[in-house]
Parts: C-alpha cells; structure tokens; sequence
C-alpha cells in the first residue's frame, strides 16, 4: 500500500522524496567497483554501464505506466546485470561462506530481490537472463582488507530466466497497481483485491 501512496504522490508532485541512508549510500559509492568487478571475471560479457552513459536508459512498456532500469546490460540486451553491495556483516558473512549451499544462497536473493528481477524481465522482451551480483566491496577502513576489488571471492552471481518466474501474475499486478494509482480510490480496497485473488488462485 506505500508503494500506491508513493507514486501517487509522485505522479501528483512530478518529483519523489530522497531515499537517504548509510546502505544506500555506500551502494552507490561502490557500484563502480562491483561493475568493474563483473568486467574482469566474465571478460566475454560485453557489458554496457548505464552509469557511463549520457542519459540512463529506462525501459518502458506500452500495457502500463511501468518501466525499469537496469544497472548493466549486454550491448544486445540479452542479459541484464544487477548490482547489489553487501553491506550487513551478517550478509557478508551468509553469502562469503563456503558451507553454505550455493541454492541457499540463491533462494535468499530471490526472496529478497524476485520483485525487482521480474520487472527487468517484463519491462524488455529482449532480455533473456538476469544476473544478480552480490559484492563484497574493500572496507577501507579495515586495513587488513588489502585484496583487489576485482579478486574473484568478493562476488557472487545468481542467474535467473524468465521460467523462473510466474511473470503473467506480475504483469497482472502491475496492471492492478497501475489502475489504483491513478483512481482515487483507497489502497486499502487494493489489498482487499490481492486477498481475494490470492484466495482464488489457492481454491
């Protein structure tokens, strides 16, 4: 229901409130570090930066006012690369060891990030896999820390595909969110649908 409130208010103003914090901020700070991460260890991978661009591209669709905008991306558009800084120590610590199962892993980032990773999807036909990178950016304060930001253990990637996802229920909700926005109807009405669709679709 924030997200309703969110773009109404951003539809309405033209502009949306700052999103500030120390996570955030050190996302953007290393971003750079973790594409170039990506460039040195899939050395194959013609990766274009949308950071490194005149304008950052956005994907839009035609069923909705809904779009994306990837962090990376082959030159084909093929394959679209995300990235995530590892800030949490306990998040550092879950996706750096070695015992954990690699689908463990796998499943916390879908849990986590399934939402975003499917709207890249629906947002360009193109777009075949999706590459999420988790990165262990160099604490500089930390002077122990002295391994390249390219070394290879400081990332991990989670490919996802389409058939991973029940993309047509999205673009549903999408289309529901969409409509609601732009109503003046109350978000609590909204919830009351997903309910009931949720109890549909279990019946």
């Amino acid at each position: 229901m924030d997200y309703v409130r969110k773009k109404r208010f951003h539809r309405k103003h033209k502009f949306e409130l700052l999103v500030t914090g120390r996570a955030l901020e050190i996302g953007r700070e290393m971003e750079h570090d973790a594409v170039e991460w990506v460039r040195a260890n899939y050395p194959s991978l013609d990766l274009v930066y949308a950071q490194e661009l005149d304008e950052i591209p956005f994907w839009r669709v035609d069923w909705a006012n809904y779009g994306a905008s990837p962090d990376c991306y082959t030159s084909d558009e093929r394959i679209v690369v995300e990235i995530k800084n590892l800030v949490g120590n306990d998040n550092v610590y879950f996706f750096a060891d070695d015992c954990t199962p690699y689908e463990d892993k796998k499943a916390e980032v879908f849990k986590e990030h399934g939402n975003q990773i499917g709207g890249q999807f629906l947002s360009n036909d193109k777009v075949e896999e999706i590459w999420l990178v988790k990165y262990i950016y160099q604490r500089d304060e930390i002077m122990e820390d002295l391994d390249s930001p390219i070394e290879p253990w400081r990332g991990m990637v989670f490919k996802f595909k389409r058939e991973d996802f029940d993309l047509e229920a999205m673009k549903e909700r999408i289309i529901l969110f969409d409509r609601f926005i732009d109503s003046k109807d109350s978000p609590i009405m909204l919830k009351e649908i997903l309910v009931t669709k949720k109890d549909e679709s279990k019946g």
